[in-house]
């Protein structure tokens, strides 16, 4: 009877599942570089590192962009299939402002194409901004473990 107010629960945590998983996949290689790179830096008296870090940064973002490809791909939905690569190939009809300037999509806008792909609707911008945070969080925790100033 109130199907229309459905808040999409499900498919929220199913999508945060799979951006979780997504994260921690790709968080040792992360790490690793990120240390190799504060290593380098600390034997040559480099003290910018923002482009090298920038360059990390956009490669564990498409190390989860692939996990999540992939996580799609292996789906048994095929409408969720079908609307994820409708999506990414039409940014637009996720609803979102996606860069065209060669970095990997960031978590927020990952939710976007994933909440589309489950939903057929567009993400709130409290659900995409929580994505960015999260993804933050297990950034600064990987740093934290490296055991030295970044």
């Amino acid at each position: 009877m109130f199907n229309f107010l459905q808040s999409y629960k499900e498919e929220k945590r199913e999508i945060s599942r799979l951006l979780d998983d997504a994260y921690a996949r790709g968080l040792p290689a992360y790490q690793r570089e990120m240390g190799a790179l504060l290593d380098e830096a600390e034997a040559s008296g480099k003290t910018d590192l923002s482009q090298e870090a920038k360059a990390i940064m956009n490669r564990y973002l498409e190390r989860i962009g692939v996990t999540v490809d992939g996580a799609i791909r292996k789906a048994e939905n095929e409408e969720i299939r079908s609307r994820y690569n409708a999506a990414k190939a039409d940014h637009s009809l996720a609803g979102g402002f996606f860069q065209e300037d060669g970095t990997a999509l960031g978590a927020g806008n990952l939710f976007q194409l994933l909440y589309y792909a489950y939903t057929g609707k567009k993400a709130g911008g409290k659900d995409i901004q929580r994505q960015d945070f999260l993804l933050g969080a297990y950034v600064d925790r990987a740093l934290n473990k490296l055991q030295r100033p970044v």
